[in-house]
């Protein structure tokens, strides 16, 4: 089973996240940004304390750490917008590709591939 050494790579690869500054675990070239959850009101605070007064450790980050704990809820926002997938890897500058067809309001049934490709 990989360890955090196995998965970094792939958390690297996939998000930018805001409340962080760019570091070994966030280094903030990812498209998709991401919030730890510090700027989410409501319940959230409430959770935190009662986790605590349980015991249970905060932790700061959730890709970062892996023991148990309670921790902020990771949302795809920015500007108070969600940040889809699209909206995070397919900038004006993607879609203008030659090689790049965008079928919207459309279902994949199945994914057909050559080889590896």
């Amino acid at each position: 089973m990989p360890g955090r050494e196995g998965v970094l790579p792939y958390f690297r690869k996939l998000e930018r996240d805001l409340d962080f500054q760019p570091n070994d675990m966030a280094p903030g070239a990812d498209p998709d940004s991401t919030h730890t959850g510090i700027r989410v009101a409501g319940i959230q605070p409430c959770c935190g304390s009662a986790l605590a007064r349980a015991g249970f450790a905060r932790i700061d980050d959730q890709n970062d750490e892996f023991e148990p704990g309670y921790f902020p809820i990771t949302i795809n926002n920015e500007h108070d917008r969600r940040v889809s997938t699209a909206a995070g890897y397919l900038g004006a500058d993607v879609r203008q590709r030659p090689n790049l067809t965008i079928f919207a309001d459309t279902e994949a049934r199945r994914v057909c591939f050559d080889g590896v490709r």
